[in-house]
């Protein structure tokens, strides 16, 4: 987030899919979030063939808006421009330990922004404890204090 509060809106820096066509087999629009680690999460989306034709032929502009929002209160919290064959990409979560949901947003030919895809909600890992915050056992260390020697 910037120092006034407002989102960053930062270009990202992956390139498009070289052969997004073999990308088109999906029967229906979609994104998801998945948490990948406290400095991290991934997100992907996949466009119908009939989706991608209004891309290719200048219907929508080629650059959709990613809008991450806090779950909780729908509060802004990072937004990045992708190409819209780019399908994928990493993303830093503001705070980890957050829920989060993403939106796309595309432009028609007359520049109306319109809400494409909206994710699933998901919980963003937390990083290590805090001072003073136990953390918790590793599975390892759960399965020998379970057993009994």
């Amino acid at each position: 987030m910037a120092e006034n509060g407002t989102p960053q809106n930062t270009a990202a820096t992956l390139q498009p899919c070289e052969s997004w066509a073999q990308c088109l087999c999906a029967t229906k629009d979609r994104l998801v979030l998945l948490p990948q680690n406290p400095g991290a999460m991934f997100v992907y989306w996949e466009w119908t063939a009939q989706r991608a034709a209004l891309f290719e032929k200048g219907s929508l502009a080629p650059t959709v808006k990613f809008k991450l929002v806090y779950a909780e209160n729908r509060a802004p919290a990072l937004e990045l421009d992708f190409d819209w064959k780019t399908f994928r990409a990493y993303v830093p979560p503001p705070e980890p330990g957050r829920y989060y949901q993403a939106f796309l947003q595309v432009n028609n030919s007359e520049g109306q922004v319109q809400t494409a895809l909206e994710s699933n909600v998901m919980l963003s890992p937390r990083g290590k404890p805090a001072d003073g915050e136990q953390a918790l056992p590793s599975s390892g260390e759960r399965l020998r204090s379970s057993m009994w020697l």
